[in-house]
């Protein structure tokens, strides 16, 4: 049939998918296309939207510098960054290239 996009040869086996609005009359159908919560959200849901609501001033740094910094200070970043080090100063099984490209990675961090 023209313009109609069929599916793979490997995909035709698969069970056809059912779409969540028609879920509840199937048995063994996990349905998260909608809420179907009957207690509703919590109370304090208003209040939690509201308050990120003003932390929400412009695009995520794409440089992820905050993040950057809180890795950085963190002791167990240290601590992985100087085991990285030490074990490229000491470890004699290592390939030159293999302690270059350690080291670009410590270097890295």
């Amino acid at each position: 049939m023209k313009g109609r996009i069929l599916p793979r040869d490997e995909l035709k086996g698969l069970p056809s998918t059912v779409h969540g609005g028609q879920a509840w009359k199937l048995e063994n159908v996990e349905d998260y296309s909608h809420n179907l919560n009957p207690f509703g959200p919590p109370e304090d849901l208003g209040d939690i939207i509201a308050q990120a609501v003003s932390d929400i001033g412009h695009y995520p740094d794409d440089s992820c510098a905050e993040l950057k910094d809180t890795i950085s200070a963190s002791e167990v970043y240290k601590k992985q960054a100087e085991k990285l080090q030490e074990r490229i100063d000491t470890d004699s099984s290592l390939t030159f290239e293999e302690k270059a490209r350690m080291q670009e990675e410590a270097d890295a961090l």
